[in-house]
């Protein structure tokens, strides 16, 4: 996981990953293509009645495991972005890791004195039953930052809020001092 540096009295006070759901979902994609691998390699034995089984036979279990290893590979990837993938919210900050490819990762942070908004978007049924959806958060600086597919949503938007008001509470103290 990417090291996040915390200043002095900086603390976690919240780590968003995408849900569960979305990791089964691609997961499950990937074991009905390994079944779907399954029944093509089991019709070789009706090829075998046209063609020279001793001759086909390497071929189609060569064709098999390098077929079963590029779902291993992709199930790697869809493991490595769903692991690398994350926002971390400090008292402080909010900080972004995007893992785009094996070595190509995006880390954004911005202060929280820098929120303007934080919208969520639920965009369907399934998301609204298992409680997850995407949320967008608009900065000072006219840029949006959005993680999809994060759940408990609701709470997320409330502890960011908490920590937005906390952090200018704290600005305005230091700030002016009386």
């Amino acid at each position: 996981m990417t090291t996040i540096q915390l200043s002095p009295g900086e603390h976690i006070v919240l780590v968003l990953r995408k849900h569960w759901f979305i990791f089964f979902t691609s997961f499950l994609s990937l074991f009905l293509a390994l079944v779907f691998g399954f029944a093509l390699f089991s019709l070789r034995d009706t090829l075998y009645s046209a063609l020279d089984a001793a001759f086909w036979e390497p071929f189609f279990h060569l064709l098999f495991w390098l077929y079963a290893l590029f779902l291993l590979g992709a199930a790697f990837v869809i493991w490595i972005q769903q692991y690398f993938d994350l926002w971390v919210v400090t008292n402080h900050r909010i900080v972004m890791v995007e893992q785009r490819r094996f070595f190509d990762r995006e880390i954004s942070e911005f202060m929280l004195s820098k929120v303007q908004d934080v919208t969520i978007d639920i965009p369907h049924m399934i998301a609204t039953l298992l409680g997850y959806g995407n949320m967008t958060i608009q900065t000072a600086g006219e840029r949006s930052f959005t993680v999809e597919n994060i759940p408990r949503l609701d709470e997320a938007k409330r502890l960011i809020l908490t920590c937005v008001d906390e952090e200018r509470k704290f600005s305005r103290a230091v700030s002016n001092p009386e």
